[in-house]
């Protein structure tokens, strides 16, 4: 279960404690990137916790997104779990953010607890 009184706001103390979790799957985001939270801190506000199998969750106030959560395997149940908790208490419209491709081709049951709409304008950036 998660307890949304334990989030936090993100600081540049928190690089060490954060850093294995932001790395920990192969796929790279832009939003994963410890440098990009804490620079965009004040515009969105993001802050963290863990959850009781000590995954990482993030969530952006301002943009009232909670991203997908990062270390242990968190199943679709579980996920569409975390979601209605921020959703119940005003935080979020229920979704979650950055949920990386090899996850969503992973569980083939997603459609049964989320509708995936992936969103060209939210990839991430390219630069030459």
């Amino acid at each position: 279960m998660f307890d949304i009184k334990n989030l936090k706001d993100i600081t540049l103390q928190d690089k060490a404690l954060l850093q294995p979790f932001l790395q920990s799957l192969n796929e790279y985001s832009c939003e994963m990137s410890f440098a990009n939270l804490t620079m965009w801190h004040e515009a969105y506000g993001t802050q963290f916790a863990f959850d009781d199998r000590n995954r990482l969750i993030l969530y952006s106030p301002v943009e009232k997104m909670v991203y997908f959560p990062r270390g242990a395997e968190i199943s679709p149940p579980e996920l569409a779990d975390l979601s209605s908790i921020f959703a119940a208490n005003g935080m979020t419209d229920n979704c979650i953010y950055d949920i990386p491709e090899s996850y969503i081709a992973a569980h083939n049951d997603m459609e049964k607890y989320f509708t995936l709409d992936p969103n060209e304008d939210n990839f991430d950036y390219l630069y030459d």
